[in-house]
This record gives C-alpha cells, structure tokens and sequence, in this order.
C-alpha cells in the first residue's frame, strides 16, 4: 500500500492523465523523473502574450514545468514557464504566482485550468505583481484584453476542440 504522499503524487499523475485526454492536443505531458515529482506540460491553442524588449507579441504554444515539493502536498506546486509569457503574476524568469489559490485539498486540474486562464489574461492579481510592466500594461488595457487575445475555454468542449484543430498559430504584434 502506499503511503499518502505517494497516493497524492499518484493521483496527480492520473489527473495529468485525464485533463490530456479530455483537451486532445492542446495540453500535454510528460514525466521528468522516475518519482513523477516533476513534468513538462504544453498547451497548444492558448493565445497569450509575451515581451520581446518594448513590443508585446502573441503566442498560441506554452511550455511550462510543474514541480511537486517533498512536503507536497502540504507545500504548493511550482510552475514555471519555459516559454515566456507576459503577465502580472509571472516573473520575467517564469516563476509563476498561484497566490492564495492553493490547499492541500485542490486538485492538480484545477490549477492547470488556472494557469490555462492566467495565460490568457482571465485571471491575475494586481495588487502583488512579480512583472510590473505586465501589470501597467493591463491596467492600461484591461477593458481590451478580450479583443486582443482571442479566450478559449479550458478544458474545452468536443465542439471546441474541432474547431481549435482548424486554426493556424497566428503571431502578431501587440502595442506596448
């Protein structure tokens, strides 16, 4: 039988398991080490943005890692992003913020669908930025947001996913 902890860890992998095949391709996974204690993640179809120097671009591919600490899962996860993402809770080096929204209780889903909305925009927090340019630029631009990045629903639905597996990556340029 296993003891808590690894009981935790197990059921994360298999909830990484079921939100993959649930979103087809716009979210994968794979284990990093043999303890299953950390994974590379990567959503595809997600528009978000990112800086390049002063201009803002949009992206629609995401890698981030996810680690589960030793004291998981009484300490928080830690994602980081390996692609850049321009946001107000994730640092220039790609730590990301998850605030106050963890307990040992919360699901893993339930933070990958958080990170798939902060990604987009839909979720931050301004009053404890890590990029303070993120946050001016979304306080300048915050009844926008919408119109700049094209929001996707997270997991999607099986209509969206056709949908989704019809559109090009398109990049564009942003103002900053």
């Amino acid at each position: 039988m296993l003891d808590p902890r690894a009981q935790r860890i197990s059921k994360v992998y298999y909830k990484l398991v079921e939100l993959s095949a649930m979103c087809d391709n716009m979210f994968k996974f794979r284990p990093l080490n043999t303890a299953y204690t950390m994974y590379e993640m990567e959503f595809n179809g997600i528009e978000g943005l990112y800086a390049v120097g002063k201009l803002i671009k949009k992206r629609t591919a995401h890698k981030v890692v996810l680690s589960l600490p030793a004291e998981f899962p009484v300490k928080i996860p830690k994602l980081t992003m390996v692609t850049r993402v321009f946001h107000p809770n994730i640092a220039v080096n790609g730590v990301v913020c998850l605030g106050t929204r963890w307990t040992p209780m919360t699901g893993i889903d339930k933070i990958i669908i958080e990170l798939a909305n902060m990604i987009q925009l839909k979720s931050y927090n301004l009053e404890n930025p890590y990029n303070e340019d993120a946050r001016e630029w979304v306080l300048r631009n915050k009844n926008s947001i919408s119109r700049i990045i094209k929001q996707t629903k997270f997991p999607p639905t099986s209509d969206e996913l056709e949908i989704l597996g019809r559109e090009k990556d398109d990049l564009e340029i942003v103002e900053y």
